[in-house]
């Protein structure tokens, strides 16, 4: 049987065109505030940290501390979204996120000044943990409301929002900071997040009463199927545990998030540093305008040529492969190179080409485990976590201690490269678990 063609509306309803629009178009709106909030620390730390005199270590420490709750709430978040509802849980954590976000400048302006950081640690840490149940849930939506032909740029589209935050913040964060203090980013965030989760809840709250009214088939028949809840479905951890092509899949999303995650926290300190001359507004912005283009792109593609009858296992290895590895050389450049328009036009390369493992790694969750996809993301994206405080913390004690680029572009383009091998040798899109 097609899996693209032929499937059924198992205990379910899918989106309807006109739903599918708005959801994508709410998704990607919150992502991109979701990050814009997310890289208001990042964007502004070189100036926080000159006011405030914190070294790299602490910088590390406050710009790490984020991914210790980030990565504990990915499995909790992806299997509350599988039983309870995405939705639910992405509104829940947005306000949650947006008030942390709002809040940020007033402990930096209370402990600051006194060399204290474990207040900002903590609230740091708090806002990991709500912001890391988003992408679980998204990708539990995404599962269950979407046909499989239909997934991979539905998915590309929203996590592009990513990117896209990056680039409002690099943009409009970086003339905030300029013009208003770097006090008014966090505020900025904080009320886009709060808007967007009032959005957010009267499209639920619309929706839903859509959902259980009466739909009609096309034959004119009340579709009861479209008011039966899902009901919850248990992970068979052993089952994953013992697929080689589950474990390619957790390490090659380690490389994919360790090269975003460091680049995200330590680009802005890069250019900073390497080339003084250069203009905050032109290095925030110019390394992620390309990714937009390069992840929707790469889904729009890889959904063609599945529709085309083209394997997903062979599509989600094409996309990894064409993502990391020109990723990985172009690192190994950057560190050598002395001239900045070669590293900035360098570095926004490696950072489109990475968002093509959207159409890779990110969306195998959605092939492996269809049926509790938002959980078996959710694990992905807690090992997936890890170089947001391991990798970026290293970072700064590597720049601390040997005061070298070179060696962390380095290091980050092996773990590309070794890790992206692995999942083109042992990586699969046949579902390892049941699919009902």
């Amino acid at each position: 049987m097609n899996e693209v063609t032929n499937e059924k509306n198992e205990g379910q309803s899918y989106w309807t065109q006109s739903e599918k629009y708005l959801w994508v178009a709410l998704l990607f709106s919150g992502t991109s505030i979701l990050y814009f909030a997310r890289v208001a620390m990042p964007i502004t730390m070189p100036t926080v940290a000159r006011e405030y005199s914190w070294n790299k270590v602490n910088s590390g420490i406050i710009l790490s501390c984020f991914f210790w709750g980030y990565a504990l709430t990915q499995i909790p978040g992806g299997n509350l979204s599988d039983s309870m509802g995405g939705d639910y849980i992405l509104f829940v954590a947005a306000i949650g996120w947006s008030l942390l976000t709002f809040c940020t400048p007033d402990l930096i302006h209370g402990f600051g000044p006194f060399d204290v950081i474990w207040p900002i640690v903590l609230c740091r840490f708090v806002l990991g943990l709500c912001q890391g149940v988003h992408f679980p849930s998204v990708t539990s939506l995404v599962s269950k409301k979407l046909r499989t032909a239909e997934k991979t740029f539905f998915a590309s589209v929203v996590f592009t929002g990513a990117p896209v935050g990056m680039l409002l913040n690099g943009s409009l964060g970086s003339y905030m900071l300029n013009r208003f203090g770097w006090q008014s980013v966090f505020r900025c965030a904080g009320v886009l997040g709060l808007s967007w989760a009032v959005v957010l809840r009267y499209i639920m709250l619309t929706y839903k009463k859509t959902s259980y009214s009466s739909k009609e088939c096309e034959d004119g028949k009340i579709d009861i199927e479209s008011k039966v809840p899902v009901m919850k479905n248990s992970v068979p951890w052993v089952v994953l545990l013992q697929s080689p092509a589950f474990w390619s899949m957790l390490f090659a999303h380690f490389a994919e998030t360790n090269t975003f995650f460091i680049m995200m926290s330590w680009l802005p300190v890069y250019f900073s540093e390497v080339f003084p001359g250069g203009k905050g507004w032109v290095f925030n912005v110019v390394p992620w305008i390309i990714c937009p283009v390069f992840g929707l792109t790469g889904g729009w593609f890889a959904q063609k040529l599945i529709i085309k009858g083209w394997g997903i296992t062979l599509v989600r290895k094409l996309f990894e492969g064409c993502g990391l590895y020109p990723t990985s050389l172009l690192l190994i450049f950057i560190g050598y190179q002395s001239s900045y328009i070669g590293a900035l036009v360098s570095l926004a390369v490696a950072m489109g080409l990475i968002k093509l493992t959207l159409s890779g790694v990110a969306a195998n969750p959605l092939d492996i485990a269809p049926t509790c996809a938002g959980t078996v993301f959710g694990m992905m994206n807690t090992v997936g976590a890890i170089p947001g405080f391991l990798g970026v913390y290293v970072t700064g004690y590597i720049l601390e201690i040997f005061h070298s680029w070179k060696i962390v572009f380095n290091f980050t383009a092996s773990l590309n490269f070794i890790f992206c091998s692995l999942f083109l040798i042992f990586g699969t899109a046949k579902p390892i678990l049941p699919t009902s």
